[in-house]
């Protein structure tokens, strides 16, 4: 094993170099899509040929028969073929010689580096590609990481050169504040998210009054709108929750999305709903219109949001003696986002779970939990047991069973986290 992640990052670097076309299969994520883009331009850059795909899960008999590059997935697949090549931060099974992955350096990968990150110092192996550390900040968001160990080195040098700038604001994406409110599902506020009427109302009690006549500002005080969204979301949120929603924000002076937190939701969504082109093309900076990207992101969005309406009152009633909380929707394809609304806008008494069908009508079920429990390694190997795979981190993980063996394996992953 190379002694170093930069070790490991270069001898994948001179293990490209020697191919002349290579096929990119990335995480259909925030991340994955960000880990995507930054390999996909730095290919492109070095005059290496490649094409570039997006799945939501890989495997083994998915691989094409040429050169493969796997970003932000494939760590977990035990039998993939040594010649594949692979970028991830997932739990490590794959045993192949070209493998970047912060887990086999002693790096935290749930907290402090993520699929894009351990991209990006591959993509600096093949030239100078500095300026795509903006999609590192995609990743770090869209994992919930921290600015911790390598994410903090990476962008501390962002920052110094000016790439990346830091403020303080609130933490939401959208293109406009309404947007911001309207699209908002971490945390999700109950009669706002979604609800335009009441947003613009929302607003409306948000504006200032200028001088001794009292002329009321055009635009709603920022700092009052948070403090209102706090208010309104108080009797169903936690204090992590509402702590998390004014702080940090970053603007990514080279992306065609400048806010960070708004290309983070715009890739997330598109990738989700099956857009995934649409997500490449914006993190890779095409020149194309970015309308019909946020009206895909914005229905996804307002889907995610239909789901949290319907289960709000169940998502927000104390359940204090679950050891897992389980909710159940239609759509599989949803489980994660909702999973992470749910989390991120209510009290965290206990690990949550999200459950649906996909298209193929097997199920698949999304995980939240603290930490306490690693429920990545219990997903992976209870999935196993029911006849199908998952995995994921320490506090979010997935898998996705067999309809039939769904009650069995819900089963077992509470009694593994009790």
């Amino acid at each position: 094993m190379s002694v170093t992640i930069e070790d490991a990052a270069h001898e994948l670097g001179d293990e490209i170099r020697r191919h002349e076309f290579i096929e990119v299969i990335c995480h259909s994520d925030a991340d994955g899509i960000a880990a995507g883009a930054i390999m996909g331009t730095a290919l492109y850059r070095a005059g290496i040929r490649f094409r570039i795909r997006a799945k939501s899960r890989m495997h083994i008999d998915d691989l094409p028969e040429s050169s493969t590059l796997l970003c932000d997935l494939g760590s977990g697949i035990s039998d993939l073929p040594d010649s594949v090549m692979v970028i991830d931060h997932h739990h490590p099974l794959f045993e192949g010689p070209f493998h970047v992955n912060p887990r086999l350096h002693n790096i935290n990968g749930d907290t402090e580096l993520s699929g894009a990150g351990a991209a990006y110092l591959v993509a600096n192996t093949l030239g100078d590609n500095r300026d795509l550390c903006g999609l590192v900040m995609v990743g770090i968001l869209g994992d919930g990481q921290e600015i911790a160990g390598k994410n903090k080195e990476i962008c501390q040098d962002a920052i110094a050169t000016g790439i990346i700038d830091h403020a303080y604001g609130l933490r939401l994406g959208g293109r406009t504040l309404d947007e911001k409110v309207l699209w908002s599902t971490k945390p999700y506020f109950s009669g706002y998210s979604g609800d335009n009427e009441n947003v613009m109302s929302l607003f409306a009690k948000s504006k200032k009054r200028l001088g001794t006549g009292g002329v009321e500002d055009e635009n709603p005080d920022i700092k009052l709108v948070s403090s209102l969204l706090v208010v309104y979301a108080v009797p169903y949120a936690g204090y992590d929750q509402m702590c998390s929603l004014y702080g940090d924000t970053y603007t990514l002076n080279r992306e065609r999305v400048t806010d960070a937190h708004t290309m983070n939701i715009l890739l997330d969504s598109c990738a989700k709903s099956g857009a995934s082109g649409k997500a490449l093309a914006v993190a890779m900076r095409a020149p194309l219109s970015l309308d019909a990207t946020f009206d895909t992101a914005h229905n996804y969005r307002m889907k995610i949001i239909a789901e949290m309406n319907a289960l709000h009152m169940k998502c927000s009633k104390n359940e204090a003696d679950e050891s897992l909380r389980v909710f159940e929707i239609e759509k599989g394809s949803l489980v994660s986002d909702i999973a992470d609304a749910i989390w991120h806008s209510y009290p965290r008494v206990c690990p949550v779970a999200v459950r649906g069908v996909t298209s193929d009508n097997q199920a698949r079920v999304s995980f939240r939990g603290s930490g306490a429990v690693n429920i990545g390694a219990c997903a992976s190997e209870l999935a196993k047991k029911h006849h199908g795979v998952g995995g994921g981190h320490l506090s979010r993980a997935g898998a996705t069973v067999p309809i039939h063996e769904i009650d069995g394996f819900l089963a077992d992953m509470r009694e593994a986290v009790r």
